[in-house]
């Protein structure tokens, strides 16, 4: 396994927290809400690259349509691979692998597309205030059946009638 030597003042103050809490075994859930630009996604994916690299497991990434992850969630991850060197991740048309491990993402058109879950320690649901509250179960009852297993939700402000304000 490669080390890697990481400066403080390359991470947002919020990846830190994602950090922490990814390796709390007690921590199910975990919810990140910001304004527009406020590094939410880029944290995240900081923390899961990097703790699924050296702790060794598999993350999904949703985005509501897959159209969008190419532009969105995998070319921030491609920044985040170049900005901290990490070399030993290789780029596939929707995943990056390392370590006999994945970074895979999926886009969701129907809470049946949820499936398939088997292997994957994480699942990080960027922007769910795009879901459906049914997708938003989905996930809660088929992530199952291995340690340290968690969900990990961000999105910008939403109106106070929103489905998502009922589970906060």
């Amino acid at each position: 396994m490669i080390k890697h030597i990481f400066k403080k003042e390359w991470f947002n103050p919020l990846f830190y927290y994602i950090l922490h809490y990814l390796q709390d075994n007690d921590i199910r859930e975990i919810y990140v809400y910001g304004g527009s630009s406020s590094a939410k996604t880029h944290s995240i994916l900081q923390a899961l690259m990097i703790d699924g690299y050296y702790r060794n497991y598999s993350t999904l990434v949703y985005r509501k349509e897959q159209t969008a992850i190419k532009t969105t969630v995998k070319n921030e991850c491609k920044a985040i691979i170049e900005n901290l060197n990490l070399t030993q991740y290789q780029e596939f048309d929707f995943e990056f692998r390392y370590n006999e491990q994945k970074l895979q993402f999926k886009g969701i058109d129907k809470e049946g597309k949820i499936k398939g879950l088997k292997g994957f320690r994480k699942l990080f649901f960027d922007e769910i205030d795009q879901f459906k509250v049914e997708e938003f179960n989905q996930a809660k009852l088929r992530l199952r059946g291995e340690e340290n297993q968690q969900l990990l939700f961000s999105w910008n402000p939403i109106s106070s009638k929103h489905w998502l304000k009922g589970y906060l």
